[in-house]
């Protein structure tokens, strides 16, 4: 009966994870795609703060109608941080073509300063979904947040890295699993900061 009950609750986290990943890919293609990975993104990171692994309350129904919600701010969101990384992007292209240490140096910076870009929008798009702030607290809320517990940090990076590499070894993650995983594994390891503020602002307030 134990083993039986583990099982059905080890499919059930599976079928959370593919179906949140399958709203995301629908929610893209629905918003033409350029228009529409923002808004995705945050509202698959509603419905996971919102109703975690429960498949069953993350309907479809409640999936479009928080895209249409997010339609704006979620394309604020992700382009804002999508014009930074690419920005960093294009000069750490630059750099790689120089010799020495100082530009192995600055090649390290570079790459660091982009995985904090990817940990800061995950954290604006966790925090988006609990708070209802303005883009200036939101934006200062989620640098907070990264700086909370270093730990924290690290672990997310490399969850990020281990999902990203284990992607390129199956592609099919990519429609299966691979972005909700990523917002998912980012909302688990940081559970604990993000209580920690919850009950801070709680009590400020």
């Amino acid at each position: 009966m134990m083993i039986s009950s583990g099982l059905d609750k080890g499919f059930s986290m599976i079928w959370a994870i593919v179906k949140l990943n399958l709203m995301f890919i629908a929610f893209t293609i629905l918003g033409g795609v350029f228009f529409g990975i923002g808004p995705a993104f945050q509202t698959i990171s509603d419905l996971i703060q919102e109703n975690e692994l429960n498949y069953r309350e993350s309907t479809w129904r409640l999936g479009f109608n928080r895209w249409k919600a997010n339609f704006i701010k979620g394309n604020i969101h992700f382009y804002l941080f999508s014009a930074l990384f690419v920005l960093v992007s294009y000069n750490l292209y630059l750099s790689t073509g120089l010799q020495g240490l100082i530009w192995l140096v600055i090649d390290f910076i570079l790459l660091f300063v982009g995985l904090l870009l990817f940990v800061y929008y995950l954290y604006m798009l966790m925090n988006e979904s609990s708070y209802d702030l303005s883009l200036i607290n939101l934006l200062k809320l989620s640098f907070v947040s990264i700086f909370l517990n270093f730990g924290v940090f690290l672990k997310i990076i490399l969850g990020l890295v281990g999902i990203v590499l284990f992607t390129f070894s199956m592609k099919g993650l990519l429609v299966f699993g691979s972005f909700s995983l990523m917002v998912l594994w980012a909302s688990f390891v940081s559970r604990k900061n993000r209580e920690l503020i919850d009950g801070k602002l709680t009590y400020e307030g």
